[in-house]
């Protein structure tokens, strides 16, 4: 079962795949959305990202000429915060590449139902944040913090400075109902 799930996303059966985004945009069609970005867990090397993003252009190639309304999905990638501090690290500096190489990507996940502080990783996510902040100025990060009481302020502290100190990434905070709010030009709730 774990060898199963680490496998390609496209080797086990494209067409679901495509079957659920095909209904994605059908149901945004309906209410009126035209533009979504897609954190997908699925999406961990270069090659699932770039037959991804084949998918979504053909779909979207094939709706225009249709006729349908214009709706453009793009990918973005995930990484549990629950991982220990060295394996975090490494699959967030292996997704360095991607981002530079896929102006599609739109965006990064740090994942968390709050049952752990972001401050394991600190060190990890400000480096990155460091390269993407000078490489890909406009790019998204989305940290869930403030979900729970439990590291809630904490959280949403770190993401606030991780903001203030890239001014040139979006930073989106996933929750944010425990913790003060700063309002600063490039965060979003």
């Amino acid at each position: 079962e774990k060898a199963y799930a680490m496998r390609d996303c496209f080797a086990k059966d494209s067409h679901f795949l495509e079957a659920q985004l095909r209904t994605l945009y059908e149901e945004y069609e309906q209410k009126g959305i035209d533009y979504a970005e897609l954190p997908a867990g699925i999406l961990r090397r270069p090659e699932e990202l770039l037959k991804f993003v084949e998918l979504i252009h053909a779909i979207e190639k094939e709706r225009q000429q249709q006729g349908k309304q214009p709706i453009t999905l793009r990918p973005g990638l995930t990484i549990p915060r629950k991982l220990p501090p060295d394996k975090f690290k490494e699959q967030l500096f292996n997704y360095i590449p991607m981002i530079l190489q896929n102006p599609e990507l739109a965006s990064v996940t740090v994942l968390a139902h709050e049952t752990n502080p972001t401050t394991e990783h600190l060190q990890a996510i400000r480096e990155f944040l460091d390269i993407i902040n000078e490489a890909r100025p406009g790019f998204t990060i989305e940290i869930h913090a403030g979900e729970t009481a439990a590291y809630g302020e904490v959280n949403i502290n770190e993401a606030h400075e991780f903001a203030e100190k890239h001014p040139n990434l979006i930073l989106r905070m996933g929750h944010a109902i425990y913790g003060n709010q700063k309002f600063l030009p490039n965060v979003f709730v």
